[in-house]
């Protein structure tokens, strides 16, 4: 079971990573800078001030935009809360060696805030980790749907080679999101 769960941990953190990459890349892509001016302002930027940021840029440049703003907005909530789960479960101590039950480990995390002390500690399994994986891969094609759509609705081409390359999506995949937003204008004549 150490196996199962380390291995569910770090394809969780891997998945994470990918999505902070997407989500700097957006940025990238709204501030339209040099690549590296922008990597500049983020690279020592907390994920929820990129987060902050992202919807800040958003509010400013898809207000006329309406459908885009919102969809963005809704995934940016999504991956808010994606965030808080990923934190928790990557600040916990764990507890392989002691298997609770068939297939569970323990995880364990103390915090002391303004309430006083706390103690968490939940039995988890293989199961709720690759919920959590399962969920993190459809937040990220979400986003990644809905920013190649502003890029291409801004005409900020800069930025859909770079989710292309970035999130292995190919040149058709591109051309069906085009497809799909922009259907063909019925001839004139």
């Amino acid at each position: 079971m150490k196996k199962v769960i380390a291995e569910k941990l770090g394809e969780m953190i891997i998945g994470f990573q990918m999505l902070e990459s997407s989500v700097n890349h957006a940025i990238h892509g709204l501030l339209t800078l040099p690549l590296s001016h922008s990597e500049m302002i983020l690279a020592e930027m907390s994920f929820r001030n990129k987060l902050n940021l992202l919807s800040c840029l958003s509010d400013e440049i898809l207000h006329q935009h309406k459908d885009l703003l919102d969809a963005l907005k809704e995934v940016i909530k999504e991956i808010n809360k994606i965030e808080g789960e990923r934190n928790r479960l990557v600040h916990s101590t764990w507890f392989t060696e002691f298997e609770a039950a068939r297939g569970q480990v323990i995880r364990s995390k103390t915090t002391a805030k303004q309430n006083g002390l706390k103690k968490q500690i939940e039995l988890v399994g293989g199961e709720q980790l690759e919920e959590l994986i399962t969920t993190h891969e459809h937040i990220q094609k979400q986003f990644d749907d809905i920013t190649t759509q502003v890029s291409i609705r801004l005409d900020r081409r800069h930025m859909s080679p770079l989710m292309a390359f970035y999130n292995e999506t190919s040149y058709n995949d591109l051309l069906a999101v085009i497809n799909n937003s922009y259907p063909p204008i019925p001839d004139q004549n």
